[in-house]
This record gives C-alpha cells, sequence and structure tokens, in this order.
C-alpha cells in the first residue's frame, strides 16, 4: 500500500523555523497530496510525519523497523490495503493524531506499465487517437520536439498542476496513417485532443460521442495549447477509412478496454468494402 505523499527531509535549519520544530522534533514535511492516495483529505501539504504507528520518524524518512534503518514507507508495504494506520503529525504548530485508512482507489494517472491488453484507439480518417500510456512514451523519443516534451509533462505533472480535472484520460492523436485525405495533417500529432465540435474531451469514449455530432458537415478538433483546429470534412470519412483500413490492415475503426461483443462486431462491419 501507498499513502499517496510526496515529501522532504527537514535537516534544514531555515526550513525548521518557518516549520516551527523544535530541537527535540524530528519527521518528515509533506509537499504533495495524491489526490487519487489514500490521505486525501487527511493530510495537507506543509504537515510534517513525526511517527507512523509508534515507529518515530527521523528528519531524513527513516525509521527503526525490527534493528535495521528503513524509508519509513517499508512500514506501509508490510500492510495491506483497507489496514489502518495512526499518524503523529505537526500541522501549523500544534500536534495532531490521524487515522488513515489504505485504500487502493483507481488512478487513471497512475501510467503504469501495461500488459497483456489490447491498446485503446480510435481512428477516423486515418488519424489514430488513443489515451496516453507509459507504453507510448517509451515508444517517443523524449527530446522529438515541444509535443513530445508536453506529452512527458502530461505524465509527470497531471496530478500536481491540476491537469486531471473533469478528465480521465489524456486523448492523443499518436498516428497519422498517410493517404491523401490526411496529407497536411502530420502538425497536429502528439496533440491532445482538448475538444471536438465544442464539446469537451476527457476521455476516448467523449471523442467517440463527439464525432458523431459533427458541425455541419466537419469534425472540427481541437488541441490542448493551440489556436488552430484541425477540420475533416464529415462526407469524406466513410471511403477513407475503408480504403485506409484496407491499406494498412486495421481490424476496425476503434477498439475500447470496455468494448461490449456486439459494439466490437460493428466496428469491424463496418470496414469492411460493400460487396
Amino acid at each position: 500500500p501507498e499513502l499517496g505523499v510526496e515529501w522532504a527531509d527537514t535537516r534544514n535549519p531555515a526550513l525548521r523555523r518557518a516549520l516551527q520544530l523544535d530541537a527535540t522534533q524530528s519527521g518528515v514535511v509533506l509537499n504533495f497530496i495524491d489526490p487519487f492516495g489514500s490521505a486525501q483529505g487527511i493530510l495537507q501539504a506543509g504537515d510534517v510525519l513525526l511517527d507512523i504507528d509508534g515507529y518515530p520518524v527521523a528528519n531524513d524518512g527513516s525509521i527503526m523497523l525490527d534493528g535495521h534503518t528503513v524509508e519509513f514507507v517499508e512500514l506501509l508495504e508490510r500492510k495491506q490495503w483497507g489496514a489502518a494506520i495512526t499518524c503523529r503529525i505537526w500541522r501549523q504548530g500544534a500536534e495532531q493524531q490521524l487515522t488513515i485508512i489504505l485504500k487502493n482507489p483507481p488512478d487513471p494517472f497512475c501510467f503504469r506499465q501495461l500488459y497483456d491488453s489490447q491498446p485503446e484507439y480510435l481512428m477516423i480518417q486515418g488519424l489514430v487517437f488513443a489515451p496516453l500510456t507509459r507504453n507510448y512514451l517509451a515508444e517517443i523519443n523524449a527530446n522529438g520536439g515541444a509535443k513530445v516534451q508536453a506529452l512527458h509533462y502530461y505524465q509527470q505533472f497531471a496530478k500536481r498542476d491540476g491537469l486531471y480535472t473533469n478528465r480521465t484520460q489524456f486523448v492523443t492523436l499518436i498516428a497519422r496513417l498517410p493517404h491523401p485525405v490526411n496529407t497536411y495533417h502530420q502538425p497536429f500529432v502528439n496533440g491532445v485532443v482538448s475538444e471536438v465540435n465544442q464539446r469537451p474531451i476527457g476521455s476516448l469514449r467523449d471523442l467517440q460521442a463527439a464525432l458523431e455530432q459533427p458541425t455541419n458537415g466537419f469534425q472540427v478538433i481541437r488541441f490542448e495549447d493551440s489556436d488552430t483546429p484541425l477540420v475533416l470534412a464529415t462526407a469524406l470519412s466513410a471511403t477513407a477509412d475503408r480504403e485506409i483500413s484496407q491499406q494498412y490492415h486495421v481490424p476496425a475503426l476503434m477498439h475500447f478496454e470496455d468494448q461490449p461483443a456486439a459494439e466490437a462486431a460493428e466496428a469491424v462491419a463496418d470496414e469492411k468494402p460493400t460487396e
């Protein structure tokens, strides 16, 4: 289990004065509380963690456990999800004792490596959209331009900078399968979608729903940190999707992790040319 905090040691004298810690107190100061972590709503940035379950936390974040000096997180790792811990903290010049249940809530922005699952995607006119994942980031060069750097920023700071609000995924244009219909769309690759047809996009399912409501015969796709929209003529989609699927052997126009069998079959059927 994890507490869901970031912390810093309190060995710096100036920091200790700012925290109003006296010479007898030891602990670590918390500088970030994970909004999806066990400590959310209980601990606060600026709290000093003094001890856990009676084990004093040293200024460098270590505790004595079974005669060994280890980082305090080792104590948490020996517990099970659902277990409770008691923390003694120092908050704004006063000591408090708090109980925290070690939970394991869904965290869409943890960006762990994905295994044994087919990637989610949606393709329209050869433009392939997918949620931002650690797997995809591993495939692209971290120094591959401003858009790629921005993707790494989303991965690392989504929670710290509040970028996760009103979304569960960062829907990204990850590829362009070359075809005359999308010749000029390469500059949009690796952009994160913000809205489509004036509808905010917080997940790949949102994108699917928005594409079903074109604006005056066009799909108007907007990206974060860009004033230039990507505009697709809806009338060209059926022919282009069929030709691109055949040329690049794309089995279906879309795949979702929670995709019902009937929907998957329909997506595949849409790919097949009419006899």
